[in-house]
């Protein structure tokens, strides 16, 4: 004869799971060189965000007003969408989102201060405007203009450690 059987105990019975502890932040930034390097060597040029979306502004400029896409953005013409930069962005948003929902990241939350919508929104467009005067974004000018050892890159890379230094110390308490 067998007995019934008894729920298990409150302390033998399974904690729901949690997220996996994140990657280490060198290790990580090791591997994203690494990454980065291998596409270059791969495609034969640097991955660049900031060259993706010109060409995708030079599409939609060229659907909607086609005379304006030649004086504005010559270089990308006949065909600004036929490249594998175009890809890039929807590629990374796509994979970011996968990678933080397996990893049970994947939540909407506000870490900092509240931010004004209409504050970041100028705030993003003053970075664009600011990365198309450059020449590129931190990606561009930072990795790839430092590894070719350009002058210009030495200044900027220097102007963003002097920016991130003189921003921590004086603004100690900022997006905590």
């Amino acid at each position: 004869m067998t007995e019934p059987m008894q729920p298990a105990a409150p302390e033998a019975q399974a904690s729901p799971p949690s997220s996996p502890a994140p990657m280490n932040p060198y290790a990580a930034g090791i591997l994203l060189g690494l990454i980065l390097l291998a596409a270059s060597l791969i495609l034969g040029a640097p991955l660049s965000v900031t060259q993706g979306l010109a060409r995708l502004g030079a599409g939609l400029v060229q659907a909607v007003l086609p005379g304006q896409a030649s004086a504005h953005f010559p270089q990308y013409l006949p065909n600004p969408l036929v490249n594998y930069l175009t890809f890039l962005l929807p590629g990374l948003i796509l994979g970011g989102t996968f990678a933080a929902l397996t990893r049970g990241r994947g939540q909407f939350k506000q870490s900092g201060p509240r931010q004004d919508p209409l504050r970041v929104l100028i705030g993003g467009l003053m970075c664009g405007l600011g990365a198309g005067l450059a020449g590129g974004g931190l990606i561009d000018l930072g990795l790839w203009g430092g590894s070719l050892l350009l002058t210009g890159s030495a200044v900027f890379g220097l102007c963003l450690a002097l920016g991130g230094y003189v921003a921590a110390k004086f603004a100690p308490k900022a997006g905590r």
